[in-house]
């Protein structure tokens, strides 16, 4: 959306959590993924082996931060998405 009053495009402000590397520890990230997904451990592995992947989407950045901060410090590489 463009704020005609500034000048400038304004973003939702909502973010995506983009696992781009599990790493080598893969089945913490699969612990962790579950977790923070909800999903049972056999969805998460599913949702893992198909990296790059999106885990979650929609988040305010604190939230995305809080998420990226786990899985990295897990060995996982992560890319936090503005969405528009």
């Amino acid at each position: 959306m463009f704020d005609r009053a500034f000048g400038f495009r304004k973003t939702s402000g909502r973010t995506q959590v983009l696992l781009t590397n599990v790493g080598s520890q893969k089945e913490k990230i699969i612990q962790i993924v579950s977790r923070i997904t909800g999903l049972n451990l056999n969805q998460s592995a599913e949702l893992v082996s198909k990296t790059p992947v999106v885990i979650k989407k929609n988040l305010t950045l604190a939230e995305a931060q809080k998420v990226s901060s786990e899985l990295t410090a897990a060995g996982a590489a992560v890319t936090l998405r503005t969405l528009n």
